[in-house]
């Protein structure tokens, strides 16, 4: 039994981490369907086939020469030279080190490639799903002023039957009625492309609309640019080409390590006076003994080392810039947002004091109106500001958590 009651409380638990996130499933499937694992494992491969390469390379690096020669002299007669010959280049001070950790490096800057890719379509599916809610809300917005618009409109036609209102009244909440009906399909022609846009690009056939929960506060600052700066595919980028400048910089300074040669010959010598066919085996090491542009070639490198360390020290503050800015927008629109949503209250209240008001003859419909498009005019900033500081609080929560890299 309390086996049970422990499996009860981790399922309960579990389905509560996971509720109101909609928008890491989303991502899920758009990674499944741009096959970005599978882009991750062909670039493990590609660059295990290259090591492999290189690591084959070392010691069996055979080269064959083959020549005739014709050779014609004062003393004899013209008469014929061939040459066959077999050598291998071995790295036997293991130079290829250098180029084995230079791919490494490369393999895993291709990783972090293609967790700017995971980066990038996150950025993507979380402005369309932002929007696809957002106009949602919007929709339903609509959809009741124009049911508000229809009962004005009805009150009106009965009081001008009955000789309260004149003619004129009727048309203008029927004028105002085609105005919102005209506000109301644009808000369906967003809601269909951004809904098409977003299966298209996640492979699937409904996306479910969650309700938006917004934090009461926020993780401290300092912590949160910390976890978004350690994650952050740029810097690794950056930090991956410096990695490489130092591997190939430890590799042209060593260019003077000599490489073995081992080979083996056999001549057809048909020079009458010669020793006939000979046979030989032999080894060599051949070095360079001096590159007059190395020192330059060096030099260079530590420069270009240094502009990388300017990069990114610029994208670091890039960053923070950017973190300092999504927090302010956090936790300055939640401040703002309760505020807006007492304004929402305060001008329906006045909004149906002065419906009451028409319905008296005490206002006319210019007044009304205004009323309402001042009501509408809050609920609408109210539901922007509340999806533009979702999208904001899931970018700033999901680049800090590192989740969508992974």
């Amino acid at each position: 039994m309390k086996k049970k009651w422990i499996i009860a409380l981790i399922l309960i638990l579990s389905y509560q981490n996971t509720k109101g996130e909609e928008i890491v499933e989303l991502f899920k499937q758009a990674e499944k369907n741009l096959l970005l694992s599978k882009k991750f494992s062909l670039n493990q491969e590609y660059y295990d086939q290259l090591n492999k390469v290189l690591k084959k390379n070392r010691f069996l690096n055979l080269n064959s020469q083959i020549s005739y020669s014709r050779i014609d002299t004062k003393l004899t007669h013209p008469y014929n030279f061939s040459l066959i010959a077999i050598s291998d280049d071995i790295d036997l001070f293991n130079k290829t080190q250098y180029d084995v950790r230079i791919n490494e490096i490369q393999k895993e800057k291709s990783n972090v490639l293609v967790k700017k890719d995971k980066q990038l379509l996150f950025k993507n599916i979380l402005s369309l799903y932002t929007s696809l809610l957002m106009y949602n809300e919007l929709l339903k917005l609509q959809e009741e002023r124009i049911i508000w618009i229809r009962k004005n409109l009805r009150f009106t036609q009965k009081a001008i039957s009955r000789g309260i209102f004149p003619s004129i009244e009727s048309s203008k909440w029927e004028s105002q009625l085609l105005k919102e009906k005209e506000k109301l399909v644009n808000y369906k022609g967003n809601i269909n492309i951004i809904e098409k846009n977003l299966k298209t690009l996640c492979g699937i056939k409904e996306v479910k609309l969650e309700k938006v929960k917004l934090p009461n506060k926020l993780e401290n600052l300092q912590s949160l640019k910390a976890k978004v700066l350690h994650n952050n595919p740029d810097l690794q980028l950056l930090e991956l080409d410096k990695k490489i400048l130092k591997t190939t910089y430890l590799k042209e300074k060593n260019y003077w390590l000599p490489t073995l040669s081992i080979f083996s010959e056999y001549q057809i010598n048909k020079d009458p006076t010669g020793n006939g066919n000979q046979y030989s085996i032999g080894a060599s090491l051949n070095f360079k003994v001096f590159n007059n542009g190395k020192k330059y070639k060096l030099l260079s490198i530590k420069t270009k080392e240094k502009t990388l360390n300017i990069l990114k020290h610029q994208e670091k503050i890039r960053l923070i810039q950017k973190i300092n800015s999504l927090y302010n927008s956090v936790s300055s629109g939640l401040k703002s947002l309760s505020l807006l949503k007492k304004r929402c209250r305060a001008l329906k209240d006045i909004l149906d004091k002065y419906e009451k008001a028409y319905e008296m003859k005490l206002c006319d419909f210019t007044i009304l109106d205004n009323y309402y498009k001042e009501y509408v005019s809050a609920k609408e900033s109210y539901i922007k500001t509340k999806y533009r500081i979702y999208l904001k609080y899931q970018l700033l929560k999901h680049l800090s958590k590192g989740d969508i890299y992974r």
